[in-house]
């Protein structure tokens, strides 16, 4: 005759479950983050080709921070600034129409972070991207007085995008927006793509200690 678990023994197995799965869950979401992370450094890394495919189209020339009346005719680009102009212009890949997220629904996945959807409700090209164009070769000076790029064959280690899940100016809001784990996500002129911890950009001290001078701080990141 088979023995039944009585309920004592019951309540003891489901008390180890619920201790097993309290132990797993938090490794589950490390990794869920970082694979979200990855993914980021994915998009970016795709933007890069675009921008690189962009500018040698254009005799190596990337493409403006500012809005150049030229593009006052494309959608895309006169509701924004930057990757606005050659995402108008297809280097970002086709148009996907199924992408679920309000107010993006004609914008490419690459532009999305997975880790954040972004202020959707902004008017603007920002409403549609997580990613932060900086600066340019033309007369403008990019966000924040970022400062003018050199030449396109020149360029190596400036940074060209970052994603906004840390904010507008990464880490500006620290503990607000920690949407990748707590690190900031760039890319730079060489296509390449990085991550820092909040903690290697703030180095322990109180937000923005550079001031709000993006020049400094995109000079103090490129080093690292």
């Amino acid at each position: 005759m088979r023995r039944k678990f009585t309920l004592i023994e019951l309540l003891i197995v489901i008390a180890i479950i619920m201790i097993l799965a309290g132990m797993l869950l938090p490794a589950l979401n490390r990794a869920r983050a970082s694979a979200k992370v990855s993914n980021c450094l994915s998009n970016l890394k795709q933007l890069g080709y675009g921008l690189h495919q962009y500018a040698d189209d254009y005799n190596g020339l990337p493409p403006r921070y500012s809005q150049p009346m030229m593009f006052k005719s494309s959608t895309m680009a006169t509701e924004g600034v930057g990757i606005g102009i050659p995402l108008s212009l297809n280097y970002f890949g086709g148009k996907k129409n199924n992408m679920n997220v309000p107010n993006r629904q004609e914008c490419p996945k690459n532009i999305t972070c997975p880790a954040w959807k972004g202020p959707d409700t902004e008017a603007n090209f920002w409403g549609k991207s997580d990613y932060m164009y900086t600066r340019d070769q033309y007369d403008a000076t990019g966000w924040l007085d970022a400062g003018k790029l050199p030449s396109w064959n020149m360029c190596r280690r400036q940074i060209l995008l970052y994603c906004r899940s840390t904010g507008d100016m990464p880490f500006y809001q620290p503990h607000v927006r920690e949407y990748h784990g707590g690190s900031a996500t760039f890319l730079h002129a060489d296509g390449s793509v990085r991550k820092h911890a909040q903690a290697t950009i703030l180095k322990n001290q109180a937000p923005w200690w550079w001031g709000y001078d993006m020049k400094k701080f995109f000079e103090f990141v490129e080093e690292l």
